[in-house]
């Protein structure tokens, strides 16, 4: 009787991925690609726009998932998750930038998102004074700040022009000032013309090179109704720059909080419509919210947008105390217009 063959056959084959695993991976990589690209259009929606302000994150968390395929020897995936990281990086990286400037006779001005509930407005005070600044812009001024601002002598000394009143509700949006403030049709009023439904626009008469000042702080995109009561806001900004400000052929400077990253649909729109450049360098690693958390999970929300003839000299976000924003404090080369 014959024994049976005992050669060992072939090594199995290992089980092949199903078609379910490959469209899940598929729909993955997808999303991750429509994720990082969401800054290609912003303007389509909140979501894409919500997306497109984190597009560094978003790039940050695909580069990261790259990482883990690479450490696992899956390097298609990888591929795709670093491409994924560099889309993310071209949203912000594509953006108009102001040029860098070393020129003398340089203007500095504070932005201070101050947050209307701040329980430290002494503190905040304190640290307005030091950034010794030509212009300080709040917006959300809390009630306990509001008074100091107005009758602090050393702050008043500094920034004699403003226009500040007895008592103001949450949202109060305050502007001082080295030079005189002119508002109006005509920027020929004082400064309390310079109020514009929601923004304010001025001249600001620096002595032998006066610019235009535009104040803005569309509402935060918590939801749809919000976003586009925000991308509102920035219309009628626009609005005010072309009936108030460029006529008068002064370099414009517009500050606030936008609510919007580089790639956001309102940053960009704001600086495509009125012609300006945002200031913040693109390799400055900073953010200004939330104060609390650390670079890389900071947006730069808070900035300055500058016309293309006005030079940055330097950048940077300090501390605001109590406050859930940074403060930006910019120095800027405005030419003789």
């Amino acid at each position: 009787m014959s024994q049976p063959d005992q050669t060992p056959g072939p090594p199995p084959r290992p089980p092949t991925r199903t078609p379910r695993r490959r469209r899940l991976r598929l729909a993955a990589n997808l999303l991750l690609a429509v994720v990082c690209g969401a800054w290609l259009c912003p303007g389509l929606g909140w979501i894409p726009d919500l997306l497109a302000n984190l597009g560094p994150q978003c790039a940050l968390a695909a580069l990261l998932l790259g990482l883990y395929r690479v450490a696992r020897k899956r390097w298609a995936p990888a591929a795709v998750a670093a491409a994924c990281a560099l889309l993310g990086l071209l949203g912000p990286a594509l953006q108009s930038r102001a040029a860098r400037a070393a020129a003398p006779g340089n203007v500095r001005i504070l932005f201070v998102n101050a947050a209307a509930s701040n329980p430290r407005a002494g503190a905040l005070l304190q640290s307005i004074r030091a950034a010794n600044a030509d212009v300080v812009v709040v917006v959300e001024t809390p009630s306990d700040l509001l008074g100091p601002l107005r009758d602090d002598q050393e702050l008043r000394a500094q920034l004699p022009y403003a226009w500040l009143p007895e008592a103001a509700g949450v949202g109060y949006t305050a502007v001082l000032s080295r030079w005189p403030q002119h508002g109006g049709d005509a920027l020929s009023g004082g400064a309390s013309q310079t109020l514009a439904a929601g923004v304010r626009a001025m001249r600001v008469d620096r002595p032998g090179a006066p610019f235009a000042l535009l104040v803005l702080h569309p509402r935060s995109p918590r939801s749809p109704a919000r976003w586009r009561e925000g991308n509102a806001l920035v219309e009628h900004a626009l609005q005010v720059v072309d009936d108030r400000l460029a006529p008068s052929g002064l370099p414009l400077v517009a500050a606030g909080d936008l609510n919007s990253a580089p790639a956001g649909w309102r940053s960009r729109h704001l600086a495509a419509r009125a012609g300006l450049r945002r200031a913040k360098p693109l390799w400055t690693p900073a953010g200004t919210w939330p104060s609390w958390s650390r670079w890389p999970m900071r947006v730069a929300i808070d900035d300055l947008l500058v016309a293309p003839t006005i030079g940055v000299v330097s950048w940077r976000a300090l501390p605001a105390p109590g406050s859930d924003h940074s403060a930006v404090l910019v120095e800027l080369a405005i030419p003789t217009p």
